[in-house]
């Protein structure tokens, strides 16, 4: 029988970059999550911008009582995977949040997903609400096949990253894959890809919500340089998973293969069938099929 694990500690990790005009919005709902768990907080600020220091006259200890809040100056601008491995080498908590300084989440954030922290399970995911240009929103996980994807190693190799945002996940501090600290990624955009690929490797159990408590803001970056960088930042997780042999040849392959359609398809090109995508193609097609016929899921958005 399944028990929930209580009077758990959470560390909370936020790469800082130039970003003040962020924190007091964000120390404020991490405030409400701490009042609605009834525990405080350990909140590490890593300043990935060592020419914009972080102003805390808005954030104090008085201001913010149940957040244990710390700032980490990094001496030069490494990245935010590296911002997020030195804010976890500081954390002391049982559970790990990556927040981004421009993330929203839930006020009972963590509050249910601490519930969906059982002993057997790595790692919480919840659905998240997409904002687009014209500040509409659309929930990332629509259909029960959406969640089943989660847990599905082949997705996230042969089609996409099902989940948005790292700012979606709870995650066991204790089951974080050493080969995702011990290999910072060099350019922004997929080190969650290769957190996650990692630990779905070490059968890692992901408990997955149909509840919106995230928020993916929609930032206006240009689509096509944003496509650019996330090709050649998920080109450096192909490397570095043959490096740690965390993958088959064949695994490797249809990664790096998977990264190139993306591409050309975010480019406006519509790639030709050919044999060299077959097994892309038809894990896509599957996955296609496999949504349109999966049930509608029940989802809340807490407030």
């Amino acid at each position: 029988m399944k028990c929930e694990v209580k009077q758990q500690t959470i560390s909370v990790i936020t790469p800082f970059y130039r970003g003040n005009k962020y924190m007091h919005s964000l120390a404020d709902i991490l405030e409400s999550n701490a009042e609605r768990i009834s525990a405080a907080i350990q909140w590490l600020i890593v300043n990935d911008s060592p020419d914009c220091p972080v102003d805390m006259m808005n954030i104090t200890r008085n201001a913010y009582p149940l957040l244990e809040t710390e700032v980490i100056r990094l001496p030069e601008n490494g990245g935010i995977h590296h911002a997020r491995i030195e804010g976890l080498k500081r954390a002391s908590g049982d559970f790990v949040l990556f927040i981004d300084q421009d993330d929203q989440i839930s006020p009972d954030f963590l509050r249910i997903m601490s519930r969906l922290m059982t002993e057997d399970v790595d790692i919480a995911v919840c659905n998240a609400w997409l904002e687009q240009e014209d500040g509409s929103m659309f929930p990332a996980f629509l259909k029960k096949a959406d969640l089943d994807d989660v847990r599905n190693l082949a997705i996230y190799i042969r089609v996409r990253n099902p989940i948005r945002s790292p700012g979606q996940c709870l995650i066991r501090r204790s089951s974080i894959p050493e080969a995702w600290l011990l290999h910072p990624m060099k350019k922004n955009g997929s080190d969650d890809l290769l957190l996650w690929i990692l630990m779905l490797c070490r059968k890692a159990v992901f408990a997955v919500t149909p509840d919106c408590l995230y928020t993916h803001k929609y930032t206006g970056s240009n689509l096509s340089e944003s496509s650019a960088q996330i090709k050649t930042s998920s080109m450096e997780v192909v490397d570095v998973l043959q490096s740690t042999g965390a993958l088959t040849s064949r695994q490797l392959k249809d990664l790096k293969l998977s990264v190139e359609w993306a591409a050309l398809r975010s480019a406006g090109q519509r790639p030709l069938f050919s044999l060299k995508f077959s097994r892309i193609i038809f894990t896509r097609i599957s996955c296609k099929f496999r949504h349109l016929v999966s049930p509608r899921i029940n989802r809340t958005s807490a407030s």
